[in-house]
């Protein structure tokens, strides 16, 4: 069976620039790299990611801070990793209330 592990990450940023220098961001690659210590290198990593941002033009700065973490952690591990930020949610949820599943998108 394939084992999964799941780190949710949680960052409040005003500006993607912030992103590089963030406690969030420097404690998911301390929470990373730790997982090299692990004997059992046969492993999933799951990566939620919620950005909070303190500004209106959303959907850049989600794509934005989707790239610059994406090109982070993987530098940081070979393996397979799977990274849900803010900006697959809002495509999730625009995709589900296009096919009249407004309900369920909250």
């Amino acid at each position: 069976m394939k084992k999964a592990i799941i780190i949710p990450i949680y960052m409040r940023l005003n500006r993607p620039e912030e992103l590089a220098h963030s406690e969030g961001l420097m404690l998911a690659k301390r929470a990373i790299e730790s997982l090299n210590l692990l004997k059992d290198q046969n492993f999933i990593l799951i990566l939620p990611v919620c950005f909070d941002p303190n500004r209106q033009d959303e959907e850049n700065f989600f794509l934005d801070m989707d790239k610059f973490l994406r090109q982070e952690f993987r530098r940081l591990r070979e393996g397979k990793i799977f990274l849900f930020s803010s900006h697959q949610l809002k495509t999730l949820r625009r995709y589900l209330d296009q096919r009249g599943f407004r309900k369920l998108s909250s």
